[in-house]
């Protein structure tokens, strides 16, 4: 029925309301709560996945959904803008991690006391990288003052000495000591260039760094030991940059605190020991003995500590090119033999290692 009227408010009149189907009324709900609960399944089931992965797996059950449904509107580009934002979401919540394009699961937070832990343990691993870092930062401000001192006493050589050292008593940086007893016997094995070099040892040995050895000649003023000078500590400000000099104080704060700590109780097993061999003179003048107490430590066992306790003990090293940048002087007048002649691909030679006579 069709009104002819120019002005009438009949319900013949008023336009009828279009009864959405059910296919528009599904794709309605499909909004970030619905996506956010697909990706979180996906990524479950996955534990490790990407974007493109999670989101063309989506966005092909989306469309045979919407097809199912007789719907031909459904928009790829809307599916994956979806699933970007429901990652965003979840990583936020922590369910989630992602590196790079690699994504996680972690899990879905159960109660405060689970997520207290992962808390701990993540402050953990931040506390254990710092740690690391200030072990390394410490380290490199040592070898700074170890070399910028290293340069001094060569300039200072230089002047005392015009003619200079010899080329056979110069040690060129970076370089290693292997360390090991002086009746030790050492087989070496060089190649034909001379660039790789194989030894085995019958009782243990020690390697030290060229920084080591620096630190044993006295360049890093014992700083690591916690036995420099107030004046000492000022001089090894000026080799370092500004911003590192909080740094160096709270390395010599703590390495007195340690050296104090090791005085300490050192102090007290003298203490025992003394009280041990009194003990032990009574006991032998009551027998009638002399009450002579043995003592004394076998220094060459001490390798054993930083190296190998086998009886057929070997390392294998390759030589770098010759350093540049600073030079060792030896004072040994004895120029060790270098071990092989060279000949053949790995020559052989026994002889008796001795160990390196600092200055």
């Amino acid at each position: 029925m069709v009104c002819d009227a120019v002005l009438c408010y009949g319900d013949c009149c008023r336009p009828t309301k279009r009864r959405k189907s059910k296919v528009q009324d599904s794709l309605r709900h499909r909004g970030l709560k619905h996506f956010s609960t697909c990706v979180c399944q996906k990524v479950q089931e996955k534990g490790v996945t990407t974007y493109n992965e999670v989101a063309d797996e989506l966005v092909r059950e989306q469309q045979s959904q919407a097809m199912a449904d007789g719907d031909t509107t459904s928009e790829p580009k809307n599916i994956r803008r979806r699933v970007y934002d429901a990652l965003n979401v979840l990583m936020a919540l922590n369910i989630i991690s992602k590196e790079r394009k690699e994504i996680k699961w972690i899990g879905l937070p159960t109660n405060s006391e689970q997520e207290y832990k992962q808390y701990e343990e993540l402050k953990a691993k931040k506390l254990e990288s710092i740690r690391r870092a200030n072990e390394q930062l410490n380290d490199l401000i040592l070898q700074q003052i170890a070399f910028k001192n290293l340069i001094k006493r060569n300039e200072q050589r230089e002047q005392e000495q015009p003619g200079g050292v010899g080329d056979a008593s110069k040690v060129q940086l970076p370089f290693i000591v292997v360390n090991t007893s002086k009746d030790a016997v050492v087989d070496c094995f060089m190649s034909h260039d001379r660039t790789e070099y194989l030894f085995k040892f019958n009782t243990p040995f020690e390697i030290h760094d060229d920084v080591d050895i620096l630190k044993r000649m006295g360049l890093a003023f014992g700083i690591e030991e916690g036995t420099c000078t107030d004046e000492e500590v000022e001089e090894a400000k000026k080799m370092i940059p500004t911003a590192l000099a909080p740094f160096l104080e709270d390395m010599v704060k703590k390495a007195r605190i340690r050296a104090q700590a090791r005085g300490t109780a050192g102090n007290g097993a003298d203490a025992a020991t003394a009280s041990a061999t009194g003990a032990g003179a009574a006991t032998g003048s009551a027998l009638g003995g002399d009450g002579m107490a043995s003592g004394g430590m076998d220094m060459e066992g001490l390798g054993s500590q930083a190296g190998q306790s086998q009886s057929q003990s070997q390392v294998s090293m390759t030589s770098s090119a010759p350093g540049t940048q600073h030079e060792v002087a030896d004072d040994d007048d004895d120029d060790d033999d270098d071990g092989g002649d060279g000949d053949g691909d790995f020559e052989p030679k026994s002889r008796a290692a001795r160990s390196l006579r600092l200055p």
